[in-house]
């Protein structure tokens, strides 16, 4: 006997319904209503149920032909919302909920949601409330346990996957690189409170060393602020990539990895040229690496090497 699947006769317009969340985004400029909240969170449980796949199916099956446009909308709106709400709100009400979709759902709402938080939180100013740095240790964590990751932290790449390499460029502050000549990250150059995401981006630099379209992403937005309270993060992140790389001359000569990272050291030293202050360890750690970078043919690491030295050796510290 066959069963017969009933086929809907009434489906809804995702660009309408898309539509509609846009003007809620509006509300969620200012003081929030909690009716907009319990609205929100109603709307991002069958948002869940309409990701992920039948629990019976797997636990991280995606289910086929997710309502796409519906996401981006719906994330971009839940994103203001996290912006405008203090963190200790917002994890339990919308990021766990986030956290439970299965890996490429999740890949596809983290870029519209970080966009719409970006969008939402004065990020030349700290204290906010709503603790977008929380916000992205948070899905950190969650980035390197999916399964999706597991290939990028274990193979030797400058690609990625289409929906996980979205999440990254959101992570990283940088729009989608997908037919950009020049891609470049979207935040503010100087951004004051750039250190306070750092601990979380190296987080994810150190859990796939191997994925040259991670460094790029990490080198590209450091390089908008060249200063010392971002030194310490570059020398874990360059670290973690001679651990892992070694003297390989693709990673640092001909992907121009290394010149990067000489170029912006050079400028913070420049900037600051006691920017090492009372961390040898620091110092010795960024000379060990820039000692791989000169076997793979790096000449500016050798220069870069020999003025830490020499700053090391006068007499007066610089």
């Amino acid at each position: 006997m066959t069963t017969r699947i009933a086929v809907p006769d009434v489906y809804i317009d995702e660009n309408a319904i898309g539509t509609l969340v846009d003007h809620l985004a509006d509300l969620g400029r200012g003081s929030i209503d909690e009716w907009l909240l319990n609205l929100a969170h109603y709307l991002l449980a069958w948002t869940v149920r309409a990701n992920n796949g039948p629990p019976e199916d797997g636990e991280d099956h995606d289910r086929e032909h997710r309502p796409d446009r519906w996401n981006a909308h719906f994330f971009y709106f839940l994103g203001f919302l996290c912006g405008a709400v203090a963190f200790e709100r917002s994890q339990p009400l919308f990021l766990e909920p986030i956290i439970r979709l299965n890996d490429e759902a999740f890949h596809d709402a983290l870029a519209p949601l970080l966009n719409g938080l970006d969008q939402a939180t004065p990020l030349d100013r700290s204290g906010n409330p709503a603790q977008p740095a929380a916000v992205r240790a948070l899905f950190a964590e969650r980035l390197i346990r999916g399964r999706h990751w597991c290939y990028l932290a274990k193979e030797k790449s400058f690609a990625v996957e289409i929906h996980l390499g979205r999440a990254l460029c959101a992570m990283f502050f940088h729009t989608p690189r997908m037919g950009v000549a020049d891609p470049r990250p979207y935040l503010p150059p100087r951004c004051q409170r750039l250190p306070e995401f750092m601990p979380a981006l190296v987080r994810v630099v150190g859990a796939a060393p191997l994925s040259g379209y991670v460094t790029d992403l990490f080198l590209g937005l450091i390089a908008t602020y060249p200063t010392a309270s971002l030194l310490r993060g570059l020398v874990q992140a360059a670290s973690a990539w001679a651990t892992a790389f070694g003297a390989d001359p693709e990673f640092w000569l001909e992907e121009q990895f290394g010149h990067r990272i000489c170029a912006w050291v050079d400028q913070v030293l420049s900037n600051d040229a006691k920017a090492f202050g009372d961390t040898p360890e620091l110092r010795d750690e960024l000379i060990r690496c820039l000692d791989f970078m000169i076997s793979a043919g790096v000449t500016q690491a050798h220069d870069l090497e020999m003025r830490i030295t020499r700053s090391d050796e006068s007499p007066c510290g610089s």
